[in-house]
């Protein structure tokens, strides 16, 4: 903590932990990297594969939403992997250990060597029954990735994680503009049924290149299982030197000292631990559930807009500005001007429907504004409650899937394409009112701390200070450290006096309550 009277810069600030923690930040990035690339590659390349089956359009596209099912049940099995972790003591180092039901990072190393080999594998698949399973496998890997990766950024960070999933997410639309790029000087472009005799053999040579595409993808996750690999194996290194080194120290103490510290530790322990896992304002569990429901529903919209509009470069540009915007505007502000300028360009749109510049500059719009959407949504909650990530992904993901079904449908319907358009405004307003019910939510929550009135409505939209700042003015009335010990320790530490300079080692599991 700095100095009373001092503050940090909130862009020093950030810039600060993603040092601290920079291995594990840009692993995650590249992860959802190569999520984005294998969510992108399926439009391109869908007549190719189909021409490679000797499949039909419709057949095709069923396929495609295989995958997208298994995405769904992928999401919803990283949510059982991202399990809440249990806190324990250790008998001899008195330090707190905090253990999953699964190594997040081991299985999105996992995940990432199946997508690299299913990428690899779907050029020999000749039958549209195998392509099926391929892509059924994963989808459930890449359902898999979403999932973990957003918490296990969320865990990294917590209510300092706003820029850090913009950036999370900026990589997922990078990966899914790269992909296309990859694919277009291989693809066919034109139906096997327009296919004369005559053309067949050239077409056929022509067809055979839809392998470099995908072996090409294949070899590019070759760098990020690397470094996921590295932060694997480093996690696991540190951890086991950690443990080994706190044993040792506490060995060649004496027992009784030793026995009495942990004795008080655990009883602290017993009686606020939550003040060591969680600092959000008190919400009741009603008030937690349907935080989260409401912010799955809002996701569940633009997730689906998401996923049958497309625009990844335009997505990919908007998450690029919104890393910087996100560590000067408060998630509020952000996620209420996302929603309006969705709703504009929707509105713009339909003023002009027959102008081929007005679709463009409409596209524009809409693909900046919903860009990030979802990690600002994320990071609003996260202002409110401990976030259920997992099953707020669960909902985004089945927007993802049952939106395309549904705007393909629309186009069969008489009123013909508009309706996409009608389908966007109608959804974005909807959302609108989501987001009120999210904020007004979350103000209930906050209120005994927060401004009453008109004035609180402001503030709300007002970045935050960063925590430093915020910090340097408050009177604490408590504070509880939970902390390793330094093998310069001395019995002394343990008695009534202060410990000495060096004594005690507050790392970055330290809580400070004040009120």
């Amino acid at each position: 903590m700095s100095e009373e009277g001092s503050a940090t810069p909130p862009g020093e600030h950030f810039s600060s932990l993603f040092w601290k923690k920079k291995h594990a930040t840009i692993a995650y990035c590249c992860v959802f990297w190569s999520f984005g690339m294998c969510v992108a590659f399926l439009g391109p390349t869908q007549i190719d594969l189909g021409c490679k089956t000797g499949s039909s359009f419709t057949t095709m596209s069923w396929v495609f939403f295989v995958q997208t099912l298994f995405i769904l049940v992928g999401s919803a099995t990283g949510a059982i992997i991202a399990k809440r972790k249990s806190c324990q003591i250790d008998e001899k180092t008195a330090v707190i250990y905090e253990n999953r039901l699964f190594d997040s990072n081991l299985i999105l190393f996992v995940s990432i060597i199946v997508l690299a080999v299913t990428l690899a594998v779907i050029p020999l698949c000749y039958t549209v029954i195998l392509l099926a399973l391929v892509l059924a496998i994963m989808g459930y890997f890449m359902g898999v990735i979403d999932t973990l990766a957003n918490v296990c950024m969320i865990t990294l960070y917590g209510k300092d994680v706003s820029p850090f999933l913009q950036a999370l997410h900026f990589f997922y639309g990078l990966g899914a503009f790269v992909s296309p790029l990859i694919a277009e000087p291989f693809l066919i472009g034109k139906s096997c049924n327009e296919t004369t005799r005559e053309q067949l053999e050239q077409n056929e040579m022509k067809e055979s290149r839809i392998s470099y595409v995908f072996w090409i993808m294949s070899l590019l996750q070759i760098p990020i299982i690397i470094v996921v690999f590295t932060m694997t194996i480093r996690k696991v290194f540190i951890k086991e030197d950690t443990e080994t080194k706190q044993r040792e120290e506490y060995e060649v103490m004496d027992n009784g000292i030793a026995s009495k510290q942990i004795s008080g530790l655990k009883s602290d322990i017993n009686g606020s631990l939550a003040d060591v896992v969680d600092d959000h304002p008190p919400a009741t569990k009603t008030q937690a559930l349907v935080l989260t429901l409401l912010t799955a529903v809002l996701l569940f919209l633009y997730d689906g807009l998401q996923a049958a509009y497309g625009g990844y470069g335009t997505f990919a540009f908007g998450r690029l500005i919104s890393i910087a915007l996100s560590t000067k505007l408060s998630p509020e502000f952000m996620l209420v001007c996302n929603i309006c300028g969705c709703i504009f360009s929707f509105v713009f749109m339909l003023c002009f429907p027959h102008h081929h510049a007005a679709i463009y500059i409409g596209t524009f719009i809409f693909g900046i504004f919903l860009s990030s959407v979802y990690p600002t949504s994320i990071s609003l909650t996260e202002k409110y409650i401990t976030v259920l990530a997992s099953c707020i992904i669960v909902g985004a993901a089945t927007g993802e899937m049952m939106f395309p079904v549904l705007v393909g449908h629309l186009f069969e319907m008489p009123i013909g394409p508009i309706g996409l358009l009608i389908t966007g405004l109608v959804v974005t307003i909807l959302s609108l009112i989501v987001y009120a019910a999210i904020w007004l939510l979350g103000n209930s929550i906050i209120r005994r701390t927060a401004t009453p009135g008109m004035m609180g409505l402001i503030s709300s939209f007002i970045p935050k200070r960063s925590s430093e700042e915020e910090d340097s003015g408050l009177v604490t009335h408590h504070v509880k450290y939970y902390s390793r010990m330094k093998s310069n320790m001395s019995e002394s530490s343990f008695g009534g006096d202060a410990p000495s300079e060096g004594g005690l080692d507050i790392d970055e599991e330290t809580t400070t309550t004040a009120h």
